[in-house]
């Protein structure tokens, strides 16, 4: 998410160069939310280390490419809900949203299981 390009203070990230400055508000918290949550752990520092390591080739291509934007904003746009949820949202609301989205994603794994069953028993009566 982090991914620099170049050095020092003009490093680019790839939510910079997907949402176009590094004052946007989905930039500003990102940032907050690797310099809050992240930075503070070992396995977010490996994280961001990653990212920086890994990701400048994809800010590159983002800089450049003005139709891997919208591509990449979807990509990015569920990092921000989880950093906006973890930065703004009480601990109350985290554990609701957190069981809604269990519950969300047990029921999509419950219908395709479902549907797969389905053809495989329509499948073997034909």
């Amino acid at each position: 998410v982090y991914a620099g390009v170049g050095h020092g203070d003009s490093a680019r990230f790839i939510a910079t160069a997907t949402f176009g400055s590094s004052a946007s508000p989905q930039v500003l918290l990102l940032r907050e939310f690797r310099d809050t949550c992240l930075l503070s752990n070992p396995f977010g520092r490996w994280l961001v280390r990653a990212c920086y390591n890994w990701l400048p080739a994809a800010a590159n291509f983002v800089s450049q490419h003005e139709a891997a934007k919208p591509i990449t904003r979807a990509l990015l746009y569920p990092l921000v809900a989880i950093a906006y949820i973890f930065l703004r949202l009480s601990v109350p609301m985290q554990i609701t949203l957190g069981i809604l989205a269990t519950a969300c994603c047990l029921t999509f794994v419950l219908f395709v299981v479902h549907k797969r069953r389905g053809s495989a028993v329509s499948g073997a009566k034909k």
